[in-house]
């Protein structure tokens, strides 16, 4: 199981996650897969070093970071966190991971 790593140095000025139904296509944030028109997704937000961003995740990948991630996560290197904590190269089902 991956052990988490408080991002305590890194707090942004905010963050949000809005739960919506996709009106047009998005792409998720963690595993790249394209959110449709019509399926639920998670609406992300925040401000991190005077910048604002925003982005969209699927439900999938929102658990696995409620899950294994409960005091905070760098959006966007999810499944690399998940992959080099828990698979085997030859049973490896995470996205491709870079």
């Amino acid at each position: 199981m991956f052990t988490c790593q408080c991002l305590e140095e890194v707090e942004p000025g905010f963050y949000r996650e809005d739960k919506r139904t996709a009106r047009k296509s998005h792409t998720c944030c963690e595993c790249g897969i394209t959110i449709t028109p019509g399926q639920r997704y998670v609406s992300i937000a925040g401000k991190g070093d005077g910048k604002f961003w925003s982005d969209s995740m699927c439900e999938i990948c929102m658990k696995i970071v409620k899950e294994m991630f409960p005091c905070g996560y760098f959006v966007g290197y999810v499944w690399e966190n998940v992959h080099e904590a828990n698979c085997d190269a030859e049973y490896c089902l995470c996205p491709e991971v870079e």
